[in-house]
């Protein structure tokens, strides 16, 4: 057996905690929305103990450019459903002008 130094143990220890049962919730980071937590602290198990998210939410400058950088990814994400949504209607036109023939 490899003798393991106290930081590789706790590092094993933490990867062990993000390994979730089926059907179990996995956080997702509050500053990078798509991705989970825990991807950039390695300790991390969730947004309540990172040091990462700890810092941008009380700091009021990095808070400030928290809101605007979300309000953008936001207002992304709603113009790229509405084109998906558009898309689907024309297809759903161009499916139904079909059937009359």
């Amino acid at each position: 057996m490899i003798a393991m130094g106290a930081d590789a143990q706790a590092a094993e220890a933490a990867a062990g905690s993000r390994k979730k049962a089926p059907g179990t919730v996995i956080p997702m980071c509050p500053l990078r929305p798509e991705d989970y937590c825990s991807q950039c602290q390695a300790y991390a198990t969730g947004p309540q103990d990172c040091g990462l998210v700890y810092m941008v939410l009380h700091d009021p400058d990095l808070r400030e450019m928290y809101k605007d950088q979300l309000a953008r990814y936001r207002e992304a994400g709603r113009q790229w459903n509405q084109s998906r949504r558009a898309a689907g209607k024309a297809a759903a036109l161009d499916v139904t002008e079909g059937q009359d023939a």
